[in-house]
């Protein structure tokens, strides 16, 4: 009686082990994709090109790296890039697909970068370019301003 007990614990217990090692190989061979979060009243079906909402990318260490706005399919809206370590990289609004409105982008160290706007996917009016440490390094001006 005691050696039928032993062998049907003997049998749980490899069992056991035997799904444990066989979990932790398939976790350790997956791939780790992207992580892509969408919030939006419209969900998209199998990623339509014509999807209406905000896409949030995230980067491994599960900081930000990206949001923006679509709305039937084309970039509306806000965009907004981060750094890995969440320094912003740089912001921008869409309309209809094309840059419109104020565009900045920023270096690692959190100094501007660029600074100007966009009218229709042109620039327009004051642009302005920095260095890292932080000096104006030229502007130059689009369509008369």
């Amino acid at each position: 009686m005691l050696v039928i007990s032993f062998k049907k614990t003997m049998r749980r217990l490899t069992s056991i082990i035997t799904f444990f090692s066989l979990l932790i190989f398939i976790s350790c061979t997956s791939t780790h994709e992207p992580k892509i979060v969408y919030k939006s009243s419209i969900l998209p079906s199998n990623f339509s090109p014509a999807y209406s909402g905000i896409k949030v990318v995230y980067y491994e260490n599960g900081k930000k790296k990206a949001e923006t706005s679509y709305e039937d399919g084309k970039l509306e809206g806000e965009s907004i890039i981060w750094e890995k370590n969440g320094q912003l990289r740089a912001k921008e609004v869409f309309d209809d697909g094309k840059r419109d409105e104020s565009y900045t982008s920023w270096y690692s160290n959190g100094h501007k970068k660029v600074e100007g706007k966009y009218d229709n996917g042109k620039r327009k009016g004051k642009w302005t370019w920095w260095d890292e440490k932080g000096e104006v390094s030229y502007e130059l001006c689009y369509d008369g301003c």
